[in-house]
């Protein structure tokens, strides 16, 4: 790992280490239906989660959770949207993995193939500064929902939403046959040119927008200044083309 990208995860890692709290449920720190002290003013009222895996429920017997330490016997959380760099499993990844009870188990997470077996490879507490860039995942860079990680979509692929859209039982969206090439000037080289591949889809059924994110990737072989960086994103020529 190039130092300056080490450099920028040690914002992250201090960060989540100021403002983590350590009893909020580390796979959903935002949602609902985690009680920790079950004191009944506590639990009478409780919100309860909008969304759930209809395998992997809340119930009456698992709604309190007695120890924190034992989060990872709780069910999944399930969502459509962005996941946080500390939300677990992002942030175990990150080489930050929250405290735990050891059940001999595997995580949820692994046991369902949502996430790799080695996705928490150490903690930035316990390791030798030498060891921290072994620490990070590659698959730390995923930012959506567990269930909605796929391989890279192609041009042309059909996406169908089923049970989304109340005047479609089956919603389907066929992706643009383009995709976009970018020229990149390189300085005192001639220019290069780099394809892409799409990292993010969103679909907004109400307003039936499609909405994507391409990335393009290059290597290089020393690090760029800021200004260098500015000046480079500024003549970068994008054009479409047809797969």
């Amino acid at each position: 790992m190039a130092p300056e990208t080490l450099r920028r995860t040690h914002a992250v890692r201090d960060r989540f280490l100021a403002d983590g709290h350590l009893a909020a449920y580390p796979r959903n720190r935002f949602g609902k239906g985690y009680v920790i002290d079950g004191r009944m003013e506590f639990v009478e009222g409780r919100e309860l989660p909008n969304l759930e895996r209809p395998e992997d429920r809340l119930t009456p017997e698992n709604l309190v959770v007695d120890d924190p330490m034992t989060w990872n016997k709780q069910p999944l959380p399930v969502g459509f949207d962005y996941m946080d760099l500390a939300t677990f499993p992002r942030v175990a990844m990150l080489g930050i993995p929250p405290g735990h009870e050891e059940t001999g188990e595997p995580f949820r997470e692994v046991a369902l193939g949502l996430v790799p077996h080695d996705f928490s490879r150490g903690s930035w507490l316990s390791a030798q500064p030498a060891e921290v860039p072994t620490l990070l995942h590659p698959e730390v860079g995923h930012c959506s929902s567990l269930g909605l990680r796929l391989p890279f979509p192609q041009s042309r692929e059909t996406v169908v939403l089923s049970g989304m859209d109340p005047e479609h039982a089956e919603f389907e969206v066929v992706l643009p046959a383009e995709r976009p090439v970018f020229e990149v000037p390189l300085l005192g080289r001639k220019p290069i040119e780099i394809d892409s591949k799409l990292y993010q889809i969103t679909i907004d059924l109400d307003q039936r927008t499609l909405g994507m994110i391409w990335c393009g990737r290059s290597p290089l072989r020393q690090s760029l200044s800021q200004k260098t960086l500015n000046e480079l994103q500024a003549s970068v020529i994008t054009t479409l083309k047809r797969s």
